[in-house]
């Protein structure tokens, strides 16, 4: 049957954007979806493998840069701990002998900060209906006592009034941010259950 032009309507403005609005609103959890990345078989975090990640935490943690998928993401890890950036600098201190030393937990620590971020990995952790339990603040205390051991040492921190500051910065967040005071009450993670073959000093 010929199309009788004079009968064919157009869409109002309102009616196009109402369109619009319904489509971006309909297409959302498809790209929040694209964005997170389940940490099953992850190797760095093997104790948190049932949760995921947010890939935008990469905006902000600039060792995650390049990060798609476990593989790249257990990379990144292993790799930061070995570096200077996880403790060393921000306590104003450098390697000593060539080599950075690896501090008690901290690829558990590290794990459970970025499983823990609120802008980009618990939306992602919601939307799969999980709530990733705590670090266990005792395996958060672990850490810094073996991060103030390392650095107990004038030629690896000069600044000693700096590290002292950055330390007990530190000892807040192991006793006051949710995501590292965890106890066994709240099925906490532990470092040693993540790491059980290297727990490090």
């Amino acid at each position: 049957m010929p199309v009788n032009l004079r009968e064919k309507t157009i869409p109002s403005s309102a009616t196009l954007l109402t369109l619009a609005l319904v489509t971006l609103w309909s297409t959302r959890p498809a790209r929040a979806q694209n964005n997170c990345m389940s940490l099953t078989s992850s190797k760095a975090c093997p104790a948190f493998d049932q949760y995921y990640i947010g890939l935008g935490l990469a905006d902000r943690y600039s060792y995650l840069a390049g990060t798609t998928d476990v593989d790249s993401f257990d990379q990144s890890l292993f790799a930061y701990v070995n570096s200077t950036g996880d403790y060393l600098l921000p306590l104003g201190c450098s390697k000593d002998s060539g080599k950075v030393s690896y501090a008690r937990y901290s690829l558990s620590r590290l794990c459970a900060g970025l499983i823990q971020d609120a802008t980009d990995s618990l939306p992602c952790n919601f939307q799969h209906n999980l709530t990733p339990p705590p670090l266990c603040q005792t395996t958060c205390d672990a850490w810094i006592s073996s991060v103030t051991m390392i650095t107990n040492d004038t030629q690896v921190c000069a600044d000693s009034g700096q590290r002292s500051s950055a330390i007990a910065d530190l000892e807040s967040q192991c006793s006051s941010w949710q995501g590292y005071n965890g106890t066994d009450a709240n099925a906490c993670i532990s470092g040693s259950v993540n790491e059980p073959g290297n727990c490090g000093k």
